[in-house]
């Protein structure tokens, strides 16, 4: 097994606040180096989109869905 499969493996066995801050801390990296970066490049609208989005829930102007409203909202059925 590779370093990288080990460390994915060792990541994913950490508590859901841990596995958050190492994804919040990977993508705010990612985003530093965004020309290093081959898929993020692939969809340069919806990084924008994200980041207004991002500036619109910290500010308060719009409530974030729990999972029940997205499904309900994006048509799913759960089942």
């Amino acid at each position: 097994m590779n370093t990288i499969d080990q460390l994915e493996a060792e990541i994913l066995h950490l508590p859901p606040n841990d596995r958050e801050r190492l994804a919040l801390a990977a993508w705010e990296s990612l985003m530093e180096d965004i020309d290093g970066c081959s898929n993020v490049a692939a969809a340069p609208d919806g990084l924008d989109i994200a980041r207004q989005r991002d500036s619109e829930l910290e500010s308060g102007r719009v409530k974030p869905l729990n999972r029940e409203e997205f499904d309900r909202l994006a048509g799913f059925r759960i089942q």
